[in-house]
This record gives C-alpha cells, sequence and structure tokens, in this order.
C-alpha cells in the first residue's frame, strides 16, 4: 500500500522527512514500473517464469514475513531514531542465519552500512539499551498494547 501511495505522490508518513519524499515517490514510481514491465513481458511472451520464480515465493513468504514484521516495527515509535522504531527480536541461530541477522533489526536500521555478519557484535555491543524481545510473539504483544508513539 505505501508503495501505490508513494506512486500516487502521496508520501505523509511521520517517520519520512519532507526532503526525501520526492526520491521516496521516484523510487515507488520505478518498482512499480518495472513489475509492470516484467508482467507485460510475460504474458507478451506467454512465459510462466515470473510467477514461478517470484510471485509464488512471494505469496508463501508472507506467512511467514508478515508476523516477523510484526514484532520488528509494531507499536514502536515513527520518529527518526532508529533504535526506537524498531526492535530487535532473539531467536534461534538458524533463523538468524537464514535472515542474514536480521532479527537484530533495531542494529540493522540504526547502522546501515553495517555488514549482517557485524550485526550481532553492534548487538552485543550495545547492550540492554536496545528495545529487545526474546519472542516474536512477546513482540507483537507489546506492539498491540502500545499505543503508537510519535517523536520528533
Amino acid at each position: 500500500m505505501l508503495m501505490v501511495h508513494g506512486f500516487l505522490g502521496r508520501v505523509v508518513e511521520p517517520w519520512v522527512p519532507p526532503d526525501k519524499r520526492l526520491e521516496i515517490i521516484n523510487e515507488a514510481r520505478a518498482y512499480l514500473l518495472g513489475y509492470g514491465l516484467i508482467v507485460a513481458l510475460s504474458i507478451v511472451t506467454g512465459s510462466w517464469v515470473a510467477l514461478w520464480l517470484w510471485c509464488l515465493p512471494v505469496a508463501a513468504g508472507q506467512w511467514f514475513l508478515r508476523p516477523y514484521l510484526l514484532a520488528e516495527h509494531t507499536g514502536c515509535a515513527h520518529g527518526n531514531d532508529m533504535l526506537e522504531n524498531t526492535r530487535t527480536t532473539y531467536t534461534n541461530a538458524w533463523v538468524r542465519f537464514f535472515a542474514w541477522n536480521m532479527p537484530y533489526h533495531a542494529k540493522h536500521h540504526a547502522y546501515t552500512g553495517l555488514a549482517f555478519p557485524r550485526i550481532a557484535q553492534a548487538q552485543r555491543a550495545a547492550g540492554p539499551a536496545s528495545r529487545t524481545h526474546r519472542a516474536w510473539l512477546s513482540g507483537i504483544r507489546e506492539g498491540r498494547r502500545t499505543p503508537h508513539i510519535d517523536s520528533a
């Protein structure tokens, strides 16, 4: 839905600085143009490759990704402080490996240039100052109980 709003030029989310809105609008339009070209090429060529390699994996993955994203963002502040508008969820090594250490989500947003193998080190160095949860379900529960906080 945010991509459609970007395409239509309606980027009003409080966490997006005004000087970045045009950049987001242009990016949303470029993505949707690219998606449209892929669909058009698939129809013209009669190819199912995009469906099998793109659409079906995305549809199947959303069942796992949605709860994961809910735990990382729901109920967090809508400000510019990346350590406040995301939270870290602790999980097992298998999930950390396949998700490229994204359970350390606050650090992923706060230090965007940090390579994913180093994110766990950043989390350990930060200590308990970051918002953390032992399981994604507790992150979702906190988000449902916490009203959205708009910070400056």
